[in-house]
């Protein structure tokens, strides 16, 4: 089911967007217009992560906003892109707590197996007051999303989403549009097979113990990420990858475009992180204290240490970091 929490004050709440497909929390920059957008955009058959990103960004300049898309209610697959200052937890195979890179950068990736997921405006623990929702746009600083594990909905197209949130209630818009102007990218399924939340929410799934990681990448604006699954850094970093595989996105701004579109991957072996060349243009400065800086480029790779500090590109710098 979805939630939502009852609003305790104006000024920290956001929009909560809930359709078939897709769970969305706008900061609360974001206008009831923006939120009216929003939804009418994610309520077709045809709305595509990639696109939506592209709308938040671009459109609105909205700097704080998480976006989920269902990928595959049998499997539990969620897309997920962050930016801001948006919490999202995860619980599936590990715990993941993701929070989102600000200025022109978000952080994107692909979850599997996915028993519960919150998106929070704020560091606080879960409200205890929430309320049920199925579909539309609230006035809130927090959404849920699980799978209550109790019964398969009774008929075929019998439940819609539910939700969590902290609520102000906001007026459902009036309408659904026919189509979208931008056509879904061709890996797309049709649109009479699209996945349903309601779909998804009602499966059963355990959830083993959370596993953490020994590594973390701290971003130019102070965000980190904690280098579990694989990591890819740049301008669209989600552009080459297969759908089968798990990768973690931070998408990196590149007026100049001396980032390349994938330009960099980070991922850990045997316990060490392992910097990749994805063929880059222009390539990667890593620093280290203990020895002169030296280019990665070329696809080649570098093991790395605490401290280190890779350079990719216009002012957008990664320090690796040991958890403490």
């Amino acid at each position: 089911m979805f939630a939502y929490s009852i609003a305790s004050g104006a000024d920290a709440d956001g929009f909560g967007v809930i359709t078939d497909r897709f769970l969305c929390l706008l900061g609360p920059e974001a206008t009831a217009a923006i939120a009216h957008d929003v939804y009418r955009r994610l309520d077709t058959d045809d709305a595509d992560l990639t696109d939506i990103l592209d709308v938040l960004t671009s459109v609105h300049d909205l700097v704080r906003f998480a976006v989920v898309e269902l990928l595959d209610p049998v499997s539990r697959n969620f897309a997920i892109a962050v930016r801001g200052k948006v919490s999202l937890e995860l619980e599936q195979a590990s715990a993941t707590r993701l929070s989102g890179a600000s200025d022109a950068a978000w952080i994107s990736t692909e979850a599997r197996g996915v028993k519960t997921l919150r998106l929070m405006l704020d560091d606080d623990e879960e409200p205890l007051e929430q309320l049920p929702i199925r579909r539309g746009v609230v006035v809130t600083s927090y959404v849920r999303l699980d799978d209550p594990a109790a019964k398969p909905p009774r008929a075929r197209a019998a439940t819609k989403p539910q939700a969590a949130a902290r609520l102000k209630p906001a007026a459902k818009p009036a309408s659904r549009p026919q189509s979208k102007s931008q056509p879904a990218p061709a890996k797309k399924a049709q649109a009479s097979s699209k996945p349903s939340l309601a779909t998804a929410v009602a499966l059963e799934a355990t959830t083993p113990a959370p596993v953490g990681s020994d590594w973390v990448l701290t971003l130019p604006d102070g965000s980190q990420v904690e280098v579990g699954l694989p990591i890819v850094v740049g301008r669209r970093p989600w552009s080459a990858e297969p759908p089968e595989r798990e990768v973690v996105h931070v998408v990196a701004p590149a007026s100049r475009h001396e980032i390349s579109g994938t330009h960099l991957e980070l991922s850990v072996t045997d316990g060490v992180v392992v910097a990749r060349d994805l063929d880059s243009t222009n390539g990667t400065v890593v620093r280290a204290t203990s020895r002169a800086p030296r280019l990665l480029h070329s696809g080649g790779t570098t093991p790395l240490a605490a401290g280190d500090i890779l350079d990719i590109g216009e002012d957008f710098s990664i320090a690796l970091s040991a958890r403490e």
